[in-house]
C-alpha cells in the first residue's frame, strides 16, 4: 500500500510549506537551459520552427541552418544558400520553407533541397502558411508573396505599406502581416502597420508611430491575437479587427522580437537583453530569472517556437544562442536536486503533485516524478556517482522508494556529505523492465547545478 502523503500532520505541512517558499523559491521552476550549438562560428540565429519537439530547425546569418532531433543539434551542411536566413515554416516535417536576404526561398522535403524562384530580390523576413499549397512570405518595401503549390506570385498590398516583418493567420482567408519602416522603404511609408487578408485582398487595419514598429504576430484564435515590436510594444485584438495597446506594466524599452503561445493563457515573448516574457491569461511578467545562470544578459533573442502538445519551447538569438525550456517529462526526469542541512521541507512541481524530501546534515536528496502508479509494484534503482572529472561510475546506495505522491526519494552515502563536488546519476527499472538513466548532475555541499 502506498502511504498517502496528505495524511501527514497539518503542522508539518504548514512548517515545510512556509520554509520552502521562503528559502527555496527557485526549486519550483523549470529553467531555460542553453544547448550546445555545433556551429563553430556561432553565427547569429534569427528564426526557429519545428514540426515537433524532436524535429526543429533554427537558421540565421551566412546561411547557417541547424536541425534538432530531440537529442542534439546538427549543422545542415547541404543547405544550398549562403545569405542570412530570416524565416522558416513548414506544412509538415517533409515540407519546410526558408526565406533569405535577397529574395531567396528554399524548400526542404526532409532529404533534398529545392531553390525556388520568388520573383523578387528584396529581403524576405518571414514565411507562414496554412498548407503546402497556401504559403505567404513577407519582406522589405511591403513585399508580400504567395505560393499556390506551383509558383510564387507577388500580391498587391495597400499603398504606403512598409517593410513587413511577420506574417501569421488562422485560415486561408484570415491572414495578418505586420511591420514598420526600414532603410529601404520610401519616406511616404507608414511607420508601423498591420494589414489583413480576407482571401480576396489586403487592407490596412492599424498604423502607428515609428517607435511602435512591429516584429511578430501570434494568436490563440481569430479573436485573440497579439502583435509585438519596438519599445516593449504589445498590441492585442479581441475581434480580429480593432487593435489596442496592452498596458502590460513591464519595465522594458527594447524590442519584443517574437511571440508564441500554447494557449490563450500560456504565451511567451522574447527580445533584447536576453529577456523572456510570459502571459498567464491575466498579466504579463518578465520571467528572465528562469534562464539558467551564466547566460549573458545583453543578447538579442530573435526567434521563438514551441510544441503545442508538450511544454517544450526554444528561443534562438545572438552568438548562436539556443535556449530550451522543457518541464520534466511525466515518464522520467529530474524534478529538483537539493542539497541542504536544514532538515525536512516540502517542494512542489508547477504542474505536478507535491512530494516530500528528507535532507539532513548527512544526506542529499533527489526527487523524481514518474507515473509509477501504473506499475504492479514499485520499481527498483541505484545511485551511481564519481568524482567530478573521473570516467569511472561507482554504484552507491539503493534508492529508497517513498510511497507517496508517485515520487522517488534517494539519499547519498553519508560518507559523501561535506565533500565534493561529485557527479551523480540515478538509474531505475521502469514499469516495462527497461533501465533508464537520469540526467547527470554534480553536487557540492552548498547547492545544486547541472553539469555544464
Amino acid at each position: 500500500m502506498k502511504k498517502n502523503f496528505f495524511s501527514r500532520p497539518c503542522f508539518l505541512w504548514l512548517l515545510v510549506a512556509v520554509f520552502s517558499l521562503a528559502v527555496f523559491p527557485q526549486l519550483c521552476r523549470a529553467m531555460w537551459v542553453q544547448q550546445t550549438n555545433p556551429d563553430p562560428y556561432l553565427d547569429q540565429l534569427r528564426t526557429a520552427w519545428g514540426s515537433s519537439a524532436t524535429d526543429i530547425y533554427a537558421a540565421g546569418d551566412y546561411g547557417i541552418v541547424l536541425h534538432y532531433d530531440g537529442s542534439q543539434w546538427s549543422v545542415m551542411g547541404d543547405f544550398p544558400g549562403y545569405r542570412n536566413v530570416y524565416g522558416v515554416w513548414g506544412s509538415s516535417a517533409t515540407d519546410v520553407f526558408f526565406v533569405a536576404d535577397k529574395g531567396e526561398i528554399y524548400r526542404y522535403d526532409g532529404s533534398n533541397w529545392e531553390t525556388m524562384s520568388s520573383g523578387t530580390s528584396n529581403k524576405l523576413r518571414d514565411v507562414w502558411g496554412t498548407s503546402a499549397t497556401d504559403v505567404f512570405a513577407t519582406g522589405d518595401m511591403g513585399t508580400l508573396l504567395h505560393f499556390d503549390g506551383t509558383s510564387w506570385t507577388t500580391m498587391s498590398v495597400p499603398a504606403n505599406t512598409p517593410t513587413l516583418q511577420d506574417v501569421w493567420g488562422t485560415a486561408w482567408n484570415n491572414v495578418y502581416a505586420a511591420g514598420g519602416t526600414s532603410k529601404s522603404d520610401p519616406p511616404t511609408s507608414h511607420e508601423a502597420i498591420i494589414i489583413h487578408y480576407d482571401g480576396s485582398s489586403w487592407s490596412t487595419q492599424w498604423t502607428g508611430a515609428e517607435d511602435k514598429k512591429l516584429k511578430a504576430l501570434w494568436g490563440a484564435s481569430a479573436a485573440d491575437i497579439y502583435a509585438t515590436g519596438d519599445n516593449g510594444t504589445i498590441l492585442h485584438t479581441s475581434d480580429g479587427t480593432s487593435w489596442s495597446a496592452v498596458l502590460h506594466g513591464l519595465t522594458y524599452d527594447g524590442e519584443i522580437r517574437d511571440v508564441w503561445g500554447k494557449t490563450a493563457s500560456e504565451i511567451f515573448a522574447v527580445g533584447d537583453y536576453t529577456t523572456i516574457f510570459h502571459y498567464d491569461g491575466s498579466q504579463w511578467s518578465n520571467v528572465s530569472a528562469d534562464i539558467e545562470p551564466g547566460i549573458p544578459t545583453n543578447l538579442k533573442l530573435h526567434g521563438l517556437w514551441g510544441d503545442s502538445t508538450t511544454d517544450f519551447k526554444v528561443t534562438v538569438g545572438e552568438n548562436g544562442t539556443i535556449l530550451v525550456y522543457d518541464e520534466p517529462p511525466d515518464i522520467w526526469g529530474p524534478v529538483r536536486i537539493v542539497a541542504t542541512q536544514l532538515g525536512w521541507f516540502w517542494i512542489s512541481q508547477d504542474s505536478g503533485s507535491p512530494s516530500e524530501v528528507r535532507a539532513d546534515i548527512w544526506s542529499t536528496a533527489v526527487v523524481f516524478f514518474d507515473d509509477f502508479a501504473a506499475c504492479s509494484e514499485w520499481p527498483t534503482g541505484t545511485w551511481e556517482y564519481r568524482e567530478y572529472g573521473s570516467t569511472e561510475w561507482i554504484e552507491s546506495t539503493n534508492i529508497t522508494l517513498a510511497g507517496w505522491a508517485d515520487a522517488l526519494v534517494a539519499n547519498l552515502d553519508p560518507g559523501m556529505a561535506g565533500e565534493g563536488p561529485y557527479e551523480y546519476r540515478q538509474s531505475v527499472i521502469d514499469c516495462a523492465g527497461n533501465k533508464v538513466y537520469s540526467e547527470t548532475y554534480y553536487i557540492s555541499p552548498v547547492g545544486y547545478t547541472p553539469v555544464p
